[in-house]
């Protein structure tokens, strides 16, 4: 809050050049950084309760990247509760191929390619069931 010290430095020189914030002035330097910080405080509060259940990958990725924006957390508090949050089977995954980061952008990388790769082998054998097997081709073409 360096410019309330600058309003307290004014206050014991010269008012004249550059007078004391007017009450409006000053109220509205207060709201801007409460919002400042209750966004920050509000941001964190989302995050810790984040998760992801049924939400696919791709959108609990984006809502969870804005929340740590916002909260400004560090890497490794967005990693811990990225994977306390996700998925536990990505998180498996995630340690048995021995792919866990302690940057926040490789993690978040890493942790959406297992995701996507789950999320599309849950798709194909849902649509493997609903062919049944004479409608199902491989990916290559070969019947």
């Amino acid at each position: 809050m360096a410019w309330l010290q600058e309003c307290m430095d004014k206050a014991d020189g010269d008012l004249t050049t550059d007078p004391w914030p007017t009450t409006k002035a000053l109220f509205d330097k207060l709201s801007l950084q409460f919002q400042v910080i209750l966004e920050h405080d509000y941001a964190h509060q989302r995050i810790e309760h984040l998760k992801q259940g049924a939400m696919k990958i791709d959108d609990f990725m984006v809502k969870f990247k804005a929340l740590v924006t916002k909260s400004g957390i560090t890497d490794l508090q967005a990693i811990d509760l990225l994977e306390r949050n996700i998925n536990q089977e990505i998180i498996q995954a995630l340690f048995y191929q021995g792919k866990q980061k302690m940057v926040l952008e490789e993690a978040t990388v890493e942790i959406f390619q297992i995701g996507c790769a789950m999320e599309m082998y849950r798709f194909m054998k849902g649509n493997q069931r609903a062919l049944g097997s004479s409608g199902w081709t491989s990916c290559t073409g070969a019947g």
